[in-house]
């Protein structure tokens, strides 16, 4: 099976964090060794980028953020966070560290 779409950002007309997200999509796989877990936390980043999700700057660094609807496919806050806690919260460690390289090496 192919998988090298997983790669590529599912939002590429997202001018300002394209890059961040390739880039991000690219550390999963050469940094995460176990290869069940890295297409695991691949897939789910690639797909919440799908239903709308961001990554915006802030004084403290880069965060993910929902684009809550109508732009996105989040209709508001507390659903997000359910899928956040269930879907990104076993991968929380991984993702503060990945998230920081993109940052270093986009910014």
């Amino acid at each position: 099976m192919e998988l090298a779409f997983l790669l590529e950002d599912p939002l590429p007309d997202s001018k300002f964090d394209s890059h961040r997200w390739r880039r991000l999509f690219r550390l999963i796989v050469v940094h995460i060794k176990d290869h069940q877990k890295s297409y695991t936390l691949l897939s789910r980043m690639w797909t919440l980028r799908s239903a709308g999700m961001v990554m915006r700057r802030d004084l403290d660094g880069i965060k993910l953020t929902p684009l809550l609807e109508p732009e996105g496919a989040w209709p508001d806050m507390e659903f997000y966070e359910s899928i956040r806690e269930q879907y990104l919260t076993p991968y929380a460690r991984e993702l503060k560290l990945l998230i920081r390289m993109v940052e270093e090496q986009t910014e």
